[in-house]
């Protein structure tokens, strides 16, 4: 079965990561750099003190952000491979930083792919007929706060570390009979898990999801 081209991250999510890193790393790596220029500039070499001041947290974030999709794109790329691995065809399909998912509407079979970390990624077939269950969550909506320019920065910090928390808990769960996989639970940003709680209604309810040639990742991507 032929596949389709492998999806990767775009260039505004490096940018978006960028800033967040920013934010969360700008204080200790700036008193870090200061703490290096002072030592390896001295006062015989300032130029090289405020070179490695200004340079290294930017620097620093970089190959932090960089990482972090790097690793995204390493999940992304396993996902896509034991999809099209497991099931005969591949009719829909999504994968992202927390895994995938994908339907096979001719044998009635859909596979979940569950990331748990960069190198370790677990996949389980279901057919149609043991699944029970199906639904999107999303923890609560986070409340953003004004706040003063000396604690503005520190605030901002706290408030990616929620909205990271947030976003590992917002997915689509899906409940079957299967004794060793009683939940099923992928990690994805909340309207494509909406969009795949249509897909599950249609497919297991209504039986009338078609099949799609050739496989369809799903929801579209954003043009």
């Amino acid at each position: 079965m032929s596949q389709p081209r492998i999806e990767q991250l775009p260039s505004k999510v490096f940018f978006h990561s960028m800033l967040r890193n920013g934010v969360t790393w700008c204080i200790p790596l700036y008193i870090l750099s200061a703490i290096a220029g002072i030592f390896i500039g001295g006062l015989t070499l300032p130029l090289v003190g405020v070179a490695i001041f200004i340079i290294a947290p930017l620097w620093g974030i970089y190959l932090i952000s960089k990482s972090s999709v790097d690793n995204v794109n390493t999940v992304m790329l396993r996902a896509h491979q034991l999809i099209f691995e497991q099931l005969q065809n591949v009719d829909y399909f999504y994968y992202g930083g927390g895994g995938g998912l994908a339907v096979d509407v001719k044998n009635q079979t859909f596979c979940f792919v569950k990331a748990k970390s960069v190198k370790d990624l677990t996949y389980k077939l279901v057919p149609f007929n043991e699944i029970k269950g199906w639904q999107s969550s999303q923890p609560g909506r986070l409340e953003y706060t004004g706040f003063g320019v000396n604690t503005g920065i520190q605030a901002e910090m706290k408030n990616q570390q929620e909205v990271r928390k947030q976003a590992f808990h917002t997915g689509l769960t899906v409940t079957t009979n299967q004794l060793d996989n009683h939940q099923i639970f992928i990690h994805m940003p909340l309207q494509k898990a909406n969009a795949w709680i249509q897909l599950l209604t249609k497919a297991i309810n209504s039986k009338d999801l078609a099949v799609s040639s050739p496989p369809r990742f799903f929801p579209a991507l954003e043009s």
